[in-house]
């Protein structure tokens, strides 16, 4: 079988670096090789590769996991922030996506990583109590086509309509709110709890465009607009129901592309047997006509 093809030197310094990580990190053997299927690997690496070239925020790297069963894992991560358009301003949400051990059979997981200062919206559409994120794209992965570029441009496109974090409002501001556009019900509320298998980032590039959005204070929190309420709702729901059809369509063609490969694969048996049938027939026809020569 031939080796797979190439891809295209990456642009970006970034990439270039995840590159030659990646390259090293999975060609490790024995008890320090990761847990991932040797032929799944490749695809793994253009994957985060690809990432790091598209998203230079993004960084591969391996860490430990600790699964809800206590089981422990070295697994591989992307961790930095997901760049977002909100209100015509630039943020960035930090996060970490860890590959499990299936992937990319399997969806990686995403989880938000906020900083002290920051809080996750209560009640969000997309983001639980604890960071981890649940969109359209991550329930309808289908392997191959699924990849992690796609997933964070859906990640940036959905926090964009509705982002999950908010800076934390702090004691002297409550006095002198600053305005937010979508703010957040419960501004006492704690940031989702650490664990062992999420890693902070030790520096702050979060605000490239300015200050995170604030919470304000509880005792005046406006109402949103019914109109703008109703058109995230309608988006999300369009999203929703884009990606079921793409993922139907995939799950379609790859069974007819599964029939396809039998089918190929038993007319090349039939075509073996017919061959080695042939070859006994003409072994035999040629001991009949040399038992006729004597006769």
């Amino acid at each position: 079988m031939a080796p797979p093809p190439s891809p295209p030197i990456p642009a970006s310094p970034g990439a270039q670096f995840a590159q030659q990580f990646l390259s090293t990190a999975l060609s490790q053997r024995g008890p320090s090789a990761l847990p991932y299927a040797e032929d799944v690997k490749w695809l793994i690496r253009n994957h985060l590769v690809a990432l790091a070239d598209a998203f230079p925020s993004l960084h591969p790297k391996s860490a430990l996991f600790t699964h809800n069963d206590g089981r422990a894992a070295t697994l591989l991560q992307a961790e930095g922030t997901v760049p977002i358009v909100y209100s015509g301003v630039v943020y960035n949400i930090p996060a970490v996506i860890w590959l499990p051990e299936p992937y990319p059979r399997s969806p990686p997981l995403v989880f938000l990583s906020p900083t002290r200062d920051m809080v996750i919206k209560p009640h969000h559409p997309h983001v639980d109590r604890s960071g981890l994120v649940h969109v359209p794209y991550l329930r309808s992965w289908v392997f191959p086509s699924s990849n992690l570029v796609d997933l964070v441009r859906s990640l940036s496109h959905l926090f964009g309509l509705d982002p999950p974090l908010y800076t934390r409002q702090s004691p002297s501001s409550h006095s002198n709110p600053s305005p937010s556009p979508n703010p957040n019900p419960n501004p006492n509320a704690s940031p989702s709890p650490s664990a062992s298998s999420r890693i902070y980032p030790s520096s702050s590039p979060y605000g490239s465009g300015g200050r995170f959005p604030h919470s304000p204070a509880p005792s005046r929190p406006p109402a949103e607009d019914p109109a703008e309420v109703f058109r995230r709702n309608a988006i999300s729901k369009i999203v929703d129901r884009a990606h079921a059809d793409m993922a139907g369509m995939r799950r379609t063609r790859e069974a007819e592309m599964e029939g396809l490969f039998s089918t190929q694969a038993e007319l090349r048996r039939r075509a073996g047997e017919l061959s080695r049938g042939l070859g006994r027939w003409g072994r035999r026809r040629r001991g009949w006509s040399s038992s006729c020569s004597w006769c």
